[in-house]
């Protein structure tokens, strides 16, 4: 199998060699700007369906962003993984929403890197506790994804998020505790995560709410 590694830094080129030598029947192919690894994905598709993996950084690259790289891989069906010095929260979101399978800083340990790749090419995903830490998650095998909520459910989230407490969202809305209990509950089991995870993927997949308060307030006082 391949692994396509799009980066500009060259001298990292036998940094990256020396961390994956050691995962088994990987051949690693290097590109340096987004146009050359879109002239390997056309070589020919016997190579475009022997790539299993794409690792990119590119933010710095003559206005070429990693997301390019990342979008010709979600075009292609081929797993990606973001290796980067840069590792903002608006980074790591926009990785996300480009349906990135990881991501891995710079600064973190050599092995970091390896395992993000094992578990890849495993099928998992693998985002390091360092990146989920900014994203505000403690969990190791856990992923942000975007919430399934209703628009009082998106409200009464972006309250929580915000710092309020249980008594400042019910004195706000008006609500009976136990009507909110119930809402952040049916937010958990509809998501399938705890409140923490619940929050990080808040976070990282910001909710639009395009709706008044009095909408909620009507909406809450009817259910």
């Amino acid at each position: 199998m391949k692994i396509l590694v799009v980066e500009d830094q060259i001298f990292l080129k036998s940094a990256i060699n020396d961390i994956l030598f050691g995962i088994k029947d990987v051949e690693v192919i290097y590109c340096l700007d987004y146009r050359e690894a879109m002239l390997q994905f056309d070589k020919n598709q016997n190579l475009k369906e022997q790539i299993r993996l794409v690792i990119s950084d590119l933010q710095f690259a003559n206005g070429c962003k990693t997301f390019k790289v990342l979008e010709l891989a979600r075009i292609n069906k081929i797993p990606s993984l973001v290796f980067s010095m840069y590792d903002s929260r608006i980074y790591i979101q926009e990785a996300i929403k480009h349906e990135v399978q990881g991501f891995v800083s710079k600064m973190e340990p050599a092995e970091e890197l390896e395992n993000a790749v094992k578990e890849i090419l495993r099928g998992n995903q693998y985002f390091s506790k360092y990146i989920l830490s900014i994203l505000n998650v403690q969990s190791d095998r856990w992923t942000p994804k975007m919430l399934n909520l209703t628009k009082t459910e998106t409200q009464l989230l972006h309250c929580f998020a915000e710092g309020l407490s249980f008594k400042q969202i019910v004195e706000k809305y008006k609500l009976n505790e136990n009507t909110l209990r119930n809402h952040r509950r049916q937010m958990l089991i509809k998501n399938q995560c705890n409140f923490e995870q619940l929050l990080a993927s808040y976070h990282a997949w910001p909710p639009e709410l395009p709706f008044c308060e009095s909408i909620l307030l009507k909406s809450s006082q009817n259910q």
